[in-house]
């Protein structure tokens, strides 16, 4: 607010700086201060009177934050006691709830873990793909909290039944089929109880993700899909076709069967060394061939010298004998003859024994190189887990495979030349025993022919 006498002064030194003939008279400068004074005194009024009213105001809106606040509370504790009023209401409806349900809860109870039970055996069946929507049902009944209705639990009762009957039934059907390579197409499909899906000579299976009948990533063997030809052709009677009897567990014997490995491929498996040691095993066979057909030969010559004596033939007893008769046309000392006969011995051995001692080092070899074949499979498995690590076993079958497979047909080639080698070991001693046999009774008839001669 202005001061009056600041605004005298003021005003008496602007007509000071005033012309004589331009200046107001006192009581006109007077009266303007005077009127000045009295709007400053009216404006400061009319802001006093503001303030007032704006105290006021701010009292009454405290006053109101004042009275709500003690609402809000009285409301908050009638809430609080309502709160605990209701959860005390609900702990004695829930034990009066129990204590009228009795034995109805263990039913309701037994209900839910069979309906869940069953939505889950239901989920992965071959009958859905005829049937579909039944599992639904069923987790509904699981999963709701009020007792189950009498349609509910009679719905039950007539899908497990339903279930059972199919279980043991044989059907044809139409239903959306998917190949390997994911195109959709419509196809009729046999349905063989739970153990499996057939159409058109293929295996099939039920997907429980997709809820559709896909095809065996990989069929099997010729002979399996030439039972699901012939038993898909069958319309009445009885008919014989491959099954996996753990399909209704989910299991897939089928499918491992379409991946194992025929008898090439294991051998493929062997690596280099897997073919040098079936080529060892084919020659071995091969000598063993021939020294059986050579020592059957010679034995049966045998048999044959032995019967007729008198006229000795190309067999080994028969040199033997025509060794005896060139000696005994001349010679008179039995010493010389012992020797002669030996020296006829000794070249009939060497050939029965041809190619024996070969064989047992064949048998010998074999096991050994199935051994290197061990090794060098296993240097692959440590150099494939040093490069990727164990996270994939496939990268390490082949060397495990190598390993395995090279022992195998080492031991497969070396155990039947062992037994060979000994078989004809044998046939070869037995034929040398009787051209020894021969050969000392030889001797011994020269010797007492010589006796004779010389007592007479």
């Amino acid at each position: 607010m202005k001061n009056p006498w600041f605004t005298l002064c003021l005003c008496l030194a602007s007509a000071n700086l005033l012309p004589a003939a331009g200046t107001e008279s006192l009581d006109s400068l007077l009266q303007q201060v005077r009127a000045g004074h009295s709007e400053a005194a009216t404006e400061r009024s009319e802001r006093e009177a503001r303030f007032l009213n704006a105290r006021d105001g701010q009292e009454t809106l405290l006053q109101d934050a004042r009275d709500e606040l003690i609402a809000a509370k009285e409301r908050g504790d009638a809430l609080k006691a309502s709160y605990v009023d209701n959860e005390r209401r609900l702990a004695e409806l829930d034990v009066q709830l129990k204590e009228e349900m009795g034995e109805m809860g263990e039913v309701f109870g037994t209900v839910r873990q069979v309906a869940r039970e069953t939505a889950g055996l239901l989920e992965s069946s071959p009958v859905s793909a005829q049937l579909p929507g039944r599992a639904d049902t069923m987790q509904a009944i699981a999963s709701q909290a009020s007792l189950p209705n009498t349609q509910q639990l009679k719905s039950l009762w007539e899908t497990m039944l339903e279930e059972t009957i199919r279980a043991g039934s044989v059907e044809r059907f139409k239903t959306p089929v998917i190949d390997p390579q994911g195109n959709e197409s419509s196809a009729e499909v046999v349905r063989i109880g739970l153990f499996g899906l057939i159409s058109d000579g293929k295996f099939y299976k039920y997907n429980s993700e997709f809820q559709k009948v896909v095809a065996l990533p990989a069929q099997p063997k010729a002979y399996l899909r030439k039972t699901v030809e012939d038993f898909e052709a069958t319309r009445s009677g009885f008919g014989v076709v491959a099954l996996d009897p753990t399909a209704a567990a989910g299991g897939s014997l089928l499918e491992l069967e379409a991946i194992r490995p025929s008898m090439t491929e294991r051998l493929q498996g062997g690596g280099i060394v897997g073919y040098v040691i079936i080529g060892i095993g084919v020659i071995a066979l091969l000598i063993g061939l021939e020294r059986f057909i050579v020592l059957s030969l010679t034995a049966r010559q045998v048999r044959q010298q032995i019967n007729s004596p008198g006229e000795p033939g190309d067999n080994c007893i028969g040199r033997i004998i025509q060794t005896y008769h060139a000696y005994d046309s001349g010679e008179d000392r039995t010493e010389t003859l012992e020797h002669k006969m030996d020296e006829a011995i000794l070249k009939e051995i060497p050939r029965l024994e041809r190619f024996l001692p070969l064989l047992k080092i064949l048998a010998a070899i074999a096991p050994l190189l199935g051994l290197l074949g061990t090794v060098t499979g296993m240097i692959a498995t440590f150099q494939a887990i040093t490069l990727f690590g164990t996270g994939d076993p496939k990268l390490m079958a082949g060397g495990i495979s190598q390993a395995l497979v090279t022992t195998m047909l080492g031991l497969i080639v070396a155990i039947p030349i062992l037994l060979l080698h000994n078989m004809l070991a044998g046939m070869s001693n037995r034929l040398t025993g009787q051209i020894e046999e021969q050969s000392v009774g030889l001797i011994a008839e020269y010797s007492a022919k010589k006796n004779s001669k010389v007592q007479a």
